[in-house]
C-alpha cells in the first residue's frame, strides 16, 4: 500500500520506527520496559531512552540492558528537565519516519501490545495511533479515545518543525500539544486497546501527598499549554478523525 499522506510517502513494508522512552527515576521499571520493547526485533529501528537526569539507578540499568540489545541507545541530560524536552531530545535523535512514545513506568506492557500500537502505521490505516490503557479513565474510554496517552505513534515530521517549542515546553504539556498538531492537519487517527496495561499513577510511586502535588502539577502544565476550551474541542475533533 502506497502511503498518500505529507508526512511520508513509503509503502507500508518501508516504513522505519524510533521508539523514544522518556525516564526520570524510573530504575524499577525500566528493565521490564526495555525488555518489552527489545522483544519486538527488526519493527522498530531503534530504542531511545532518554535519561532526564536521574538521581537513581536509571542510567545504569539501561546500560546493562545496552549490552544485550544493540538497538538500545541512551541519552543522559545532565539534569531534569520535564518529560517535553526529554521527548523532544529523543525526536532529534531519531532515525525513523516515525516515532514510538512509550512512557518508562506502565506495566503489563507485552511486546504483543507494542506490535498492536504499530500495526494500524504498518498497514496504511492511520497516521497516528494512540493507546487506550487498562486504567484509562472511564470517561475517556466511553468516548473511545484517551487523548492524554502517552503510548502513540506519528510521523517524526509532525514533530521536527516544533522541537524547540518542545524543549521550552512545561513537562506535561506534551500530550495537548501533540494533540493540536493532529487536529490542526486532519491525520488520520486510530485508537488501540492494550488490555492489562497500566499506567503506574504518581500515588503509587511517590506516596499519597506526593502524588497528589504531581497530579496537580500535571494538569497545571496541560492548562499552560492550551485552554480548557481548546482541551474541550480536541477531545471532539480527535474523534472526528478517528478510522
Amino acid at each position: 500500500m502506497t502511503r498518500t499522506n505529507q508526512y511520508s510517502t513509503a509503502t507500508a513494508s518501508e516504513v522505519t520506527i524510533s521508539c523514544i522512552v522518556p525516564a526520570f527515576n524510573e530504575e524499577r521499571s525500566v528493565a521490564r520496559i526495555l525488555e518489552a520493547i527489545a522483544a519486538v526485533g527488526d519493527e522498530l529501528e531503534e530504542i531511545i531512552v532518554v535519561d532526564d537526569g536521574s538521581s537513581d539507578a536509571t542510567c545504569d540499568i539501561v546500560r546493562e540492558t545496552m549490552q544485550r540489545y544493540e538497538t538500545v541507545r541512551l541519552i543522559a541530560q545532565d539534569r531534569n528537565r520535564g518529560k517535553s524536552c526529554a521527548v523532544a531530545r529523543g525526536v532529534r535523535e531519531a532515525r525513523g519516519a516515525y516515532v514510538l512514545f512509550l512512557d518508562a513506568d506502565l506495566i503489563g506492557l507485552t511486546a504483543r501490545g507494542i506490535r498492536d500500537l504499530i500495526a494500524p502505521i504498518r498497514g496504511g490505516e492511520a497516521d497516528v495511533a494512540i493507546s487506550m490503557r487498562e486504567n484509562t479513565p472511564l470517561w475517556m474510554k466511553m468516548g473511545g479515545l484517551d487523548i492524554m496517552s502517552g503510548e502513540r505513534v506519528l510521523p517524526r515530521a509532525l514533530c521536527d518543525a516544533h522541537l524547540d517549542e518542545l524543549e521550552a515546553m512545561s513537562s506535561f504539556g506534551l500530550e495537548v500539544f501533540l494533540n493540536r498538531l493532529v487536529v490542526s492537519r486532519k491525520l488520520r487517527l486510530r485508537t488501540v486497546m492494550l488490555d492489562g496495561v497500566l499506567n503506574d499513577f504518581k500515588f503509587h510511586k511517590r506516596g499519597f501527598w506526593r502524588g497528589v502535588r504531581g497530579e496537580l502539577l500535571m494538569w497545571r502544565d496541560i492548562f499552560q499549554t492550551v485552554s480548557f476550551f481548546e482541551f474541550v474541542v480536541q477531545i471532539v475533533r480527535m474523534r472526528k478523525l478517528l478510522v
